[in-house]
């Protein structure tokens, strides 16, 4: 389990880190769709920059090489496929079929470094002055975050995600409740009245 402190981002975080980028530039267009599929399939980034346009299908990204080289089909919602679409729509077509390439002079370049997926992450939070700390695995938590509120079975969570078997995904689960209930609890409202001048 994780030993630094997990920070789930609120779905208006993400959505301002989404709106940092420009939707009429290129570079604009892929980072957007970036942060979408890490947060709304909850991909791990390694599986994110092995991404090609094959993968794609309709409310659907297939994985080949997850964890313990297992493959395995995610969904997305339509929102995130129209950011992915708007992507594909100015995606350099020459030289690659990944699907997130980084832009050299307007061609398509080499696939995405896992590094650059983590800094364009950073830059997308400061541009939205977002202070928690921002990464790839935390959208994945912010995903499986975000199913769990929604009372989606953990055994479909588990497929999401990747996981082997259930009890991991409780286990992963029940560390992200624990953060956000005890965040929750912290927050609640005084109750022994004002206080005396």
């Amino acid at each position: 389990m994780p030993t630094r402190k997990i920070q789930i981002l609120t779905d208006d975080e993400v959505l301002s880190m989404i709106a940092a980028w420009p939707a009429d530039t290129r570079a604009g267009c892929r980072n957007r769709a970036v942060i979408a599929v890490l947060w709304r399939a909850g991909l791990r980034v390694s599986e994110l920059a092995d991404l090609t346009l094959d993968d794609l299908e309709r409310g659907t990204i297939r994985v080949h090489n997850g964890k313990g080289s297992r493959a395995r089909t995610c969904g997305i919602d339509a929102d995130a496929m129209e950011l992915i679409a708007a992507w594909i729509a100015v995606r350099p077509r020459a030289g690659t079929d990944w699907l997130f390439t980084g832009l050299f002079n307007g061609a398509a370049g080499h696939r995405l470094h896992v590094r650059w997926v983590r800094e364009m992450l950073r830059s997308s939070a400061t541009r939205a002055g977002i202070t928690k700390r921002v990464h790839p695995h935390g959208m994945r938590h912010s995903h499986a975050a975000a199913l769990a509120a929604e009372g989606v079975p953990i055994n479909v969570i588990s497929k999401q995600l990747g996981h082997r078997r259930s009890s991991t995904t409780s286990e992963y689960i029940d560390h992200i409740a624990g953060v956000t209930a005890a965040s929750a609890i912290a927050q609640r409202p005084r109750w022994l009245g004002p206080r005396p001048a």
